[in-house]
């Protein structure tokens, strides 16, 4: 295990997005199991985790499978903080492309992301768990490359 203050990185002087940040990062090395485990404490607005992928990707809730090159990886979300009444955490899919054309156009790239209602303290978990194809076969929406 582990822990990365981050909170310098989102406290800048003139414009802070967060009072503290914390990322706590699990490996079981028996599992091959990773967790990624995000603390923000008083976020200016909504929060964002977020991965660039080049794999194609399956989308169910908060769950989404990866496959690339006959391997696949399961990434779980949960979170806690947002409001009882909020939606539970879904991921999605978007272009990767960069907003002028002058910057490298990230051919072949996607965001995965997951958006949190802003709270006093929010928590995000992501496990990534490396999968048989066998186990992730039941999937319905899929985002290929």
């Amino acid at each position: 295990t582990a822990t990365l203050e981050l909170g310098p990185a989102y406290r800048p002087a003139d414009d802070p997005l967060a009072e503290a940040v914390t990322r706590r990062v699990t490996l079981d090395a028996t599992t091959g199991c990773t967790s990624v485990h995000d603390t923000i404490v008083a976020p200016v607005g909504d929060v964002r985790w977020q991965a660039v992928i080049d794999a194609d990707a399956t989308l169910e809730g908060g769950r989404a499978v990866l496959r690339k090159d006959g391997a696949a990886i399961v990434l779980q979300v949960t979170t806690s903080g947002a409001a009882p009444d909020d939606a539970a955490p879904c991921w999605a899919i978007e272009d990767a492309r960069p907003p002028t054309p002058r910057e490298n156009q990230n051919d072949g790239f996607r965001i995965l992301s997951c958006t949190v209602p802003r709270a006093e303290r929010v928590e995000i978990e992501v496990r990534i768990t490396p999968a048989l194809e066998a186990r992730v076969d039941s999937e319905t929406t899929s985002h290929p490359r």
